[in-house]
């Protein structure tokens, strides 16, 4: 948890990568107030999500939630700072997702990435 990187919740999804020797990407983010929040990857692999709060103790994890392989997580949220491991489940040594962390809940749409076609 201590390599999470800051993600700011309701910005623009962010492309992130895994790269050989790294099996987790983390990231973290803060709440000023009781929130709706989804947390969720697109991308050709299998990805798979866990969260945790500020104490390190585990809240939720999806596998497939989202479409195809990829995760999603619908998740109501005291204040305070969330940890979100994001892991491959395809022993793949590189590979590049989309997550995002929005306020609220939205529909998946399964057509969305940066090349405009769907996964």
């Amino acid at each position: 948890m201590s390599e999470a990187t800051q993600f700011q919740v309701g910005s623009e999804p962010q492309w992130r990568n895994f790269s050989p020797g790294h099996e987790s990407d983390w990231v973290k983010f803060t709440l000023r107030r009781n929130e709706d929040v989804q947390i969720m990857t697109l991308g050709d692999g299998d990805t798979y999500l866990n969260v945790y709060d500020q104490n390190e103790e585990f809240i939720a994890e999806d596998d497939d939630g989202g479409t195809n392989y990829n995760a999603l997580l619908r998740l109501n949220l005291d204040p305070g700072t969330y940890y979100v491991e994001v892991t491959q489940l395809d022993e793949v040594f590189e590979m590049e997702y989309e997550l995002s962390v929005q306020l609220g809940y939205t529909d998946v749409d399964p057509g969305s990435g940066r090349d405009g076609g769907g996964y």
